[in-house]
């Protein structure tokens, strides 16, 4: 499984962390309350003896489970783990992994045999390690400002318009993609030049799930990489539900300034276009022209919310965490702006609840636990509410109070 998939599945449940070397995930009397996959790099679990001597006692790595004895409902952490090397862990709640593992039976195997290694291991007298070897500092420097360079060159004249550390990706869409579109003819409302465009076939979509972050999943097929339209004559980039949406000062503003504008940043010979099939450096380039053209036009701070909010998917689905929580971040933050100072109540019932909803899992995924708890309790207690959407907010308003309660603990 790659890492885009493997977001796709566990993101529902846990959440990623960055971990820097010899940083301690937990240690000795912590709390024991996470239970963590590996992803990348390489952890180290000790213990104490009756000496009070610490030892060695497992080495982790890609796809183990660490801390899984949170599970058995034990209070404290007896050992000390950490990391050797910069790794990427998924942290999950005790609850939700069980959650998780009800429908992944591959996980249960592996905890059996994490926890069937440990209890060996620790029976041995004597438990031997290959020794690590420590990389030398000055190749490493080597290698980064070589790394550095490169991408400077990739992403020269552009440090206004990606978020920082964005770079090139290899990835197209999926052999059928035209299986769920067609080509549509439109005229730009901006300088009417006639561009040909895709439209999705939503009949031919089949939802598998829905996140708690209200991202659809569909199997074998992103609407997302179809979901921006762009002019390749004046630039002009909106999704396509806003393409035709603008007043005539808008239609103005954007004829006047955009193109000049992009050009200035991405430099006078920059031409977007979309290949078949679509490569992900091109969604992402349109992903980042609309936000250039909302910003431009003081589109509704909801737009930019949720232009934000796939940007944050499409880098989970490279395994790009710090930059999918940066957008992510965006996201809440442009959304926060509109449910509480713009004017929203002209929203359907249906509607206000979904983005109420949304704002409290961003509120909740970014450590905001005191501002999602209103949000969901008015929801839960909402009658005109989808079911859906209760049981959503009914069961995270439940985990976070469960959360805070052993936090006091």
């Amino acid at each position: 499984m790659n890492n885009g998939s493997l977001y796709t599945l566990l993101s529902k449940y846990g959440s990623y962390q960055q971990r820097t070397a010899g940083e301690n995930i937990f240690s000795y009397g912590e709390s024991a309350d996470k239970v963590y996959l590996i992803i990348k790099g390489l952890v180290r679990l000790f213990i104490k003896d009756k000496d009070e001597q610490e030892k060695e006692v497992a080495r982790l790595s890609t796809e183990d489970i660490l801390g899984e004895l949170a599970l058995l409902g034990l209070k404290k952490h007896s050992a000390r783990a950490t990391t050797y090397e910069d790794s990427t862990l998924i942290e999950f709640s005790p609850e939700n992994f069980k959650k998780l593992i009800a429908n992944q039976t591959i996980l249960n195997e592996k905890i059996i045999r994490s926890l069937c290694s440990r209890i060996e291991l620790l029976q041995r007298p004597v438990i031997e390690f290959q020794k690590l070897s420590n990389p030398s500092k000055q190749e490493e420097l080597n290698s980064k400002n070589k790394e550095d360079t490169e991408q400077k060159e990739e992403i020269k004249s552009t440090s206004n318009f990606y978020l920082n550390g964005h770079c090139k990706y290899t990835e197209v869409a999926g052999k059928d993609f035209d299986y769920y579109l067609y080509d549509k003819t439109i005229n730009c409302p901006i300088c009417s030049t006639k561009i040909e465009v895709k439209e999705i076939r939503n009949s031919r979509l089949r939802l598998e799930e829905t996140r708690d972050d209200l991202r659809p999943i569909y199997k074998d097929f992103n609407p997302d990489w179809y979901k921006i339209w762009i002019c390749s004559k004046c630039l002009y980039t909106a999704s396509k539900d806003d393409f035709f949406d603008l007043s005539n000062s808008r239609k103005r503003r954007i004829k006047e300034v955009f193109k000049a504008r992009v050009q200035e940043i991405l430099g006078t010979n920059y031409q977007p276009t979309y290949s078949e099939p679509r490569k992900l450096n091109e969604v992402f380039d349109a992903y980042y022209l609309a936000i250039e053209s909302y910003n431009l036009i003081e589109a509704s701070k909801e737009k930019l919310a949720y232009l934000w909010l796939k940007l944050s998917w499409l880098y989970e689905d490279v395994a790009e965490e710090k930059l999918a929580k940066e957008a992510s971040f965006n996201a809440m933050e442009y959304l926060r702006e509109f449910y509480f100072k713009e004017y929203h109540s002209r929203l359907s019932n249906s509607k206000n609840n979904k983005i109420t909803l949304l704002l409290s899992f961003l509120f909740y995924k970014h450590g905001l636990k005191d501002e999602a708890l209103p949000l969901l309790d008015t929801l839960v207690r909402n009658p005109q509410i989808k079911r859906v959407y209760k049981e959503m907010a009914r069961d995270k308003f439940i985990e976070i109070r469960e959360e805070k309660r052993r936090e006091k603990e």
